[in-house]
C-alpha cells in the first residue's frame, strides 16, 4: 500500500457545515472558542458558514494547526464530531449500515478531484475493514469510526488502526482500520 499520500486537486472543497461542526466539536471538548477561531484564521478560514464551501487545502491547514496546538487527540475529537455535524444519511440504525454509507457521506461533504474515499469490506458478521484513502490525518478518521461504532455498534464495539508501515503518517496511501461489534 506504499505510495505517495493523496493529493486533492486545487479546486477541491469541503462543505462549510462540516468545518463549522468540527470547530464546534473542539470547543465542546474544552478548547476555548477564541482559540478555535484563531486556528481557523491561521488556516485562512474565517468563521465557516454552513451554506458555503471551504477550500480543502485550507481545511487541511486547519487540521495541521489544530494538531500543532493541541496534539493528535484533538484530531480524534474533530473526527468524532463529523457523524453528528456533517451531511450523513439520516436513517442509519446499525454500524453495518453506517459503514456502508460512509463513502457516500464523504463525497456529499466534498467536491473536486483527488479526494480519495472510504472503502469498507465486511469480512464476516460484525467485523469490517475500512480503508481510509483520503488526505485527512488518520487520527481524524479514527475519531469518525469511533463515533460511528459508539452510536451504532453497541457497548462492545472496538476500532483499531492496523499497526505497521501502512499508515498515511508514514507515507502510505491509506490507513486501514478494523472494526468489531
Amino acid at each position: 500500500m506504499k505510495n505517495k499520500p493523496n493529493s486533492p486537486g486545487p479546486q477541491a472543497e469541503v462543505w462549510g457545515g462540516a468545518v463549522l461542526g468540527v470547530a464546534e466539536g473542539l470547543a465542546a471538548h474544552g478548547i476555548p472558542w477564541q482559540s478555535v477561531l484563531e486556528l481557523l484564521g491561521e488556516a485562512g478560514i474565517g468563521l465557516p458558514r454552513a451554506e458555503a464551501w471551504v477550500p480543502l487545502a485550507a481545511n487541511l491547514a486547519f487540521h495541521a494547526a489544530v494538531e500543532r496546538a493541541h496534539g493528535r487527540p484533538a484530531l480524534r475529537v474533530m473526527g468524532r464530531a463529523i457523524p453528528d455535524t456533517a451531511r450523513f444519511a439520516p436513517d442509519m440504525d446499525t454500524l453495518d449500515r453506517a459503514l456502508r454509507v460512509l463513502e457516500v457521506a464523504y463525497q456529499v461533504n466534498h467536491r473536486g478531484k483527488g479526494l480519495g474515499g472510504y472503502y469498507c469490506t465486511f469480512e464476516r458478521p460484525e467485523h469490517a475493514e475500512v480503508v481510509c484513502e483520503n488526505p485527512y490525518p488518520c487520527d481524524m478518521d479514527w475519531g469518525i469510526l469511533e463515533r460511528l461504532a459508539e452510536q451504532y455498534g453497541g457497548s462492545g464495539a472496538m476500532v483499531s488502526h492496523r499497526p505497521g508501515a501502512d499508515c498515511r503518517r508514514l507515507g502510505a496511501k491509506a490507513c486501514v482500520f478494523d472494526l468489531r461489534w
